[in-house]
C-alpha cells in the first residue's frame, strides 16, 4: 500500500507540473494571437480570461500538489483505496468487572477465528484496547469473541465495524449474561 501512495503522489505531482505547462503554453498562444481591429494599445481580446484562467487553474494545480505531498511524507492513507483497514479500527472498553484473557476478531464468513488479540496479554476491568487491522483487511462484516475465563465466552455477530467506534463490555447484575454496548 505505501507503494501505491507514493506512486499515486509521483502521478499527481507529474499531473500538476503538465498542467502547469499546458496552461503557460496556452497563455503565451492566447497573447500572441493579433486581433485585426485592436488598437496597439488596448488589451487583446481573451488575454483577460486567460489570466483568470491561469489564476483558478494555478489554485487547482497547488491543491494536487499539497495532496501529493501530504500523501508521499506524512504517509496519509490513499483515496483511491478507500483505506479500508483504517476504517475498521476500534477501541473495546472491559466494564465486565473480570479480566479478559482473550479476543478474536474474524470476518464473518471465516471458517474460524483468527489470532487472539490481546496475545498473553489480559484486558482487565476498566482497562481499553484499541485493536487496528491490517492493510489487507476488507470484510464488510466480522464476529466478535471474548473469553472472560476458560467457562465463560461470548460471541457477537455480523459487526460491521465500519460504523463502529467502541464498543462497550459489560455484565448484567447477576453477572449470567455478557453484553455489549456500541457507539
Amino acid at each position: 500500500m505505501r507503494t501505491f501512495k507514493r506512486e499515486t503522489s509521483f502521478l499527481l505531482i507529474v499531473l500538476a507540473v503538465k498542467g502547469l505547462e499546458s496552461i503557460g503554453v496556452s497563455w503565451m498562444a492566447g497573447r500572441s494571437i493579433p486581433l485585426e481591429d485592436n488598437e496597439p494599445n488596448k488589451p487583446q481580446r481573451g488575454q483577460a480570461g486567460n489570466q483568470k484562467a491561469i489564476k483558478g487553474l494555478t489554485v487547482i494545480v497547488m491543491t494536487v500538489c499539497v495532496v501529493a505531498a501530504t500523501w508521499a511524507v506524512f504517509d496519509a492513507p490513499a483515496v483511491a483505496t478507500g483505506a479500508p483497514s483504517a476504517m475498521l479500527d476500534f477501541t473495546l472498553v472491559n466494564r465486565t468487572r473480570t479480566g479478559i484473557h482473550a479476543i478474536y476478531v474474524s470476518p464473518h464468513d471465516s471458517a474460524g477465528w483468527e489470532e487472539n488479540v490481546l496475545g498473553d496479554e489480559r484486558l482487565y476491568n476498566g482497562q481499553i484496547v484499541t485493536i487496528r487491522f491490517r492493510p489487507e483487511a476488507q470484510a464488510a462484516v466480522w464476529d466478535l469473541r471474548v473469553e472472560l475465563n476458560h467457562q465463560d465466552k461470548a460471541e457477537w455477530k455480523n459487526l460491521t465495524l465500519r460504523e463502529i467506534s467502541k464498543i462497550i463490555l459489560r455484565v448484567s447484575e447477576d453477572e449470567q449474561i455478557f453484553y455489549a454496548e456500541i457507539e
